[in-house]
């Protein structure tokens, strides 16, 4: 599967669920995700590949520095596509619960 089918797929989730994101325009920052979302006051960052696609060093940087100061970064492959909404709407009930 295409990286472009994967972002499609977790948008059409984004929009679903009713999650807020932001789509960055590509190279605006390098190494920012696909994917910027504030779920319930918290940020998430989503990064998609397509099959056998591989994080950059830019990415995983951003990755490391996102999460360590409070933010969350999920890969997302096609492999995880099955599962997605029900990580989604798991991560929006566990921002209520701490809120």
């Amino acid at each position: 599967m295409k990286e472009a089918l994967v972002k499609k797929r977790v948008k059409d989730l984004l929009i679903k669920l009713d999650i807020w994101y932001y789509m960055p325009i590509p190279y605006g920052r390098i190494g920012i995700a696909d994917f910027v979302c504030c779920v319930d006051g918290h940020f998430l960052m989503i990064e998609t590949k397509g099959k056998g696609g591989r994080q950059s060093a830019a990415q995983k940087f951003i990755e490391e520095a996102f999460t360590a100061h409070g933010g969350t970064y999920w890969l997302v492959r096609p492999q995880d596509l099955d599962n997605l909404e029900t990580r989604l709407e798991a991560f929006k009930n566990e921002q209520r619960k701490t809120d």
